[in-house]
């Protein structure tokens, strides 16, 4: 985060109870100005020093906020339901209670041995020649000595504040708890801090160093809409946010002006583009490449979380058999995916030579593995070798047969091809 946006967000934080501790000192209320005044100073001096604290802090604030709310709208559903369902009831109740009250009011006489509520002035009282009391507690005035006594009270909460932030700052470096996006004199910090989430992924200060949009990509990229497929596990659909749009399910991107040339890309997560927006994915920079040396391309990014060789292979094939206009070069970018789903089969046990899988996009569908009749169990971890052998098969032998049949389905159509 640059400083601005670090300083921004800082008074940003701050500035709420800044204002109610002003509104405080204003209605006379000393004490509480003064506890609400430090609780700013704290929030502004943790967001300038520690903007992961403060994160951490925004976080249960969000929570407090939703239950406050949560709590608030049961109030009010409870009250319209007594006062719209019970109408009739509250009303000829309390009415004819008042009724009698107003009557036995009016027929009671005073009594003159009964204690007025009233307090009438002595002639001993001192007056100001406006006529209102000169008694400087009833006025409203201090004196001299009451207004330093304050003004030091906010002196030392303010202190106390910066000494207690401090020590939450030293605390914080030694634990790990502190300023992850912070830079050192020889540029960005190491990456082997630990790294801010935002919904599971890492947002650190190596991969995300000055991009203050980074936390509100993330939290964007949990809310992408995506449906069940039987042959493909899921599959995007439409979705419209400020860093991430997804038109027809693919992602959009980059695309010059009348392009001459169409592009399709297919891969995993990384071809995808997580952690960069629509305009700076691998598609879209290659788009900008070729228009930089006089060639405007589509550039159509299929990529998707998780995705293998193998369904690469089926959204190629459904494309293709589907009527759209083949492209002019289809470009696989690919193969680490195969590594992390040959681990899944070893440990959910499902180790058959010669069969395809993909990542289980559920608990469900992990626990239906486990239950099929050919099911070996889960692979030990003391037969190191045998197990990293197993998987080394299965990862290349699925990942060899899909690009056999990209290849041959490629040149069926006559379309170019280019695999990473």
């Amino acid at each position: 985060m640059t400083v601005v946006g670090r300083i921004r967000s800082a008074i940003v934080r701050a500035l709420p109870p800044a204002v109610v501790a002003c509104g405080l000192a204003w209605l006379g209320h000393d004490r509480g100005a003064q506890i609400v005044g430090s609780i700013a100073v704290l929030l502004l001096v943790i967001g300038l020093v520690a903007p992961r604290v403060a994160a951490v802090t925004d976080r249960a604030v969000q929570r407090i906020e939703v239950a406050v709310v949560h709590g608030i709208s049961l109030l009010l559903a409870f009250g319209a339901w007594v006062f719209v369902v019970l109408p009739v009831w509250a009303v000829r109740t309390a009415g004819g209670a008042f009724g009698r009250a107003w009557a036995a009011v009016r027929r009671r006489r005073p009594d003159p041995h009964e204690a007025s509520a009233w307090v009438f002035a002595t002639a001993t009282t001192s007056r100001n020649p406006d006529g209102s009391a000169a008694d400087p507690a009833r006025s409203g005035s201090r004196e001299p000595a009451a207004t330093r006594s304050v003004a030091w009270s906010l002196i030392a909460a303010v202190a106390a504040t910066a000494v207690l932030t401090a020590g939450l700052v030293v605390v914080g470096r030694f634990t790990g708890v502190g300023d992850d996006l912070a830079s050192t004199k020889d540029g960005p910090a190491s990456t082997t801090g630990r790294a801010m989430e935002w919904n599971g992924f890492p947002v650190d200060r190596y991969a995300h160093e000055d991009e203050p949009w980074a936390p509100a990509y993330f939290t964007e990229l949990q809310t992408v809409p995506s449906k069940v497929d039987f042959m493909l596990g899921y599959h995007l659909t439409d979705f419209d946010g400020r860093y991430i749009k997804i038109v027809d399910g693919h992602r959009a991107g980059y695309t010059p002006r009348d392009p001459e040339l169409t592009v399709w890309f297919f891969g995993g997560s990384t071809l995808f583009g997580i952690g960069q927006r629509d305009d700076h994915t691998i598609p879209s920079v290659v788009a900008k490449a070729a228009e930089a040396d006089g060639l405007r391309i589509r550039a159509v990014n299929y990529g998707a979380s998780g995705f293998l060789n193998w369904q690469s292979l089926e959204q190629f094939e459904q494309l293709l058999s589907a009527g759209v206009p083949p492209p002019d070069l289809a470009v696989f970018y690919e193969g680490i995916n195969e590594t992390g789903v040959a681990f899944e089969r070893t440990e959910l046990g499902d180790v058959r030579r010669g069969s395809i899988s993909r990542f289980a996009i559920s608990d469900e569908e992990k626990d239906k593995v486990r239950g099929a009749p050919d099911n070996t169990g889960k692979m030990d971890y003391d037969q190191a070798g045998h197990r990293n052998q197993v998987m080394e098969e299965l990862a290349s032998d699925q990942y060899r047969r899909g690009s056999m049949l990209i290849d041959a389905l490629a040149q069926s159509y006559g379309v170019p091809l280019v695999r990473f």
